[in-house]
C-alpha cells in the first residue's frame, strides 16, 4: 500500500462507519441545513508510504525550499517568506512581507501562512501551511498539517481542516497519530489462525449453502398461491428465485 485517506471527526475520531456518522459528514455540505454556517469538525487525513514516502527528512527539506526562496520582481508565487515575531499557538509563523503595489493589499493575503514547530535539535516536526484570506471566514480557510508517523512507521501524513481547528494542531496531531498506530496487525499472530479460521470459515459456508439449496427447493414456487403455500412461504420462495437470479 502506497497511499490511505480517509475522513474523521475531530474530537471523537469517529470515521464514517454508519449511515448516521455518513449523514452528519454530508450537513455540513448542504445548504439547507440549518446550521450550515457552522464550522466542519470533519478532518481529512492522507498517509504516504512505501514508494510514495519522501524520505526521513522531507520535513526540514520542504521548509528549507520555502524559506531560502527569493521572490522576483512581480513576486510571482511561491512566495518569499518573513518570520513574523508573533508566534500562533505555539507555532513559528512566516508571511510573505510587503504590500502588492497594484492591488494596496498585503500579498498575505493571496498567499498561504507557513507555520512552524521544531524539535529542540532544531529540526522540523511540524509544518503547517494554512490560507490567509481576510474575506473568507475560519470555516473556508484550509490548513494542511504535515507532520511524519517516525519513529516506527515510515509514512507522511498530511491533514486538512478548516483554519478554525488550527489553536487544536497538537492535539489533532496526536490523536491521528494514535488513531493510525490502532491500525496496526500482529502479524505473526494473524498467519498462525489464519489457515484455520478460513477453513472454519468455507466449512460454515458451505453448510449454509447446501442448507438454503434443500430449503429452496423444497418451498413452493414463487407466486403460489395455494392454500397449503403461506404467505411466509412465497415471501421466501420470491427471496429463493432473487438469490438464483444473482447468481446466475
Amino acid at each position: 500500500m502506497n497511499e490511505l485517506g480517509f475522513a474523521v471527526r475531530y474530537p471523537d475520531m469517529a470515521g464514517r462507519s454508519s449511515r448516521a456518522l455518513w449523514s452528519d459528514y454530508g450537513r455540513y455540505f448542504d445548504a439547507y441545513f440549518e446550521e450550515f454556517e457552522a464550522v466542519s469538525p470533519w478532518i481529512d487525513v492522507k498517509l504516504e508510504m512505501a514508494d510514495r514516502y519522501p524520505g526521513d527528512d522531507y520535513l526540514d527539506r520542504t521548509v528549507s525550499e520555502r524559506l531560502a526562496h527569493k521572490a522576483g520582481p512581480n513576486h510571482h508565487t511561491p512566495p518569499e517568506y518573513a518570520k513574523l515575531a508573533k508566534r500562533e499557538f505555539g507555532l513559528t509563523v512566516y508571511a510573505p512581507p510587503g504590500i502588492d503595489p497594484k492591488t494596496g493589499k498585503p500579498y498575505r493575503d493571496d498567499e498561504k501562512d507557513l507555520l512552524v514547530r521544531r524539535n529542540r535539535d532544531g529540526s522540523v516536526g511540524t509544518f503547517v501551511l494554512c490560507m490567509n484570506d481576510p474575506y473568507l471566514s475560519l470555516k473556508y480557510q484550509r490548513c494542511a498539517q504535515h507532520f511524519s508517523m517516525e519513529p516506527g512507521m515510515r509514512a507522511a501524513v498530511t491533514v486538512s481542516y478548516p483554519r478554525h481547528w488550527l489553536p487544536h494542531w497538537h492535539a489533532i496531531q496526536q490523536k491521528v497519530v494514535a488513531l493510525v498506530r490502532s491500525f496496526s496487525v500482529d502479524v505473526g499472530a494473524e498467519a498462525s489462525t489464519s489457515g484455520a479460521s478460513a477453513s472454519a470459515q468455507v466449512s460454515a459456508t458451505s453448510i449454509r449453502t447446501a442448507d438454503d439449496l434443500r430449503r429452496c427447493d423444497s418451498l413452493p414456487a414463487a407466486g403460489d398461491t395455494r392454500a397449503h403455500a403461506p404467505a411466509a412461504w412465497s415471501r421466501e420462495a420470491l427471496r429463493c428465485d432473487s438469490e438464483q437470479r444473482m447468481e446466475m
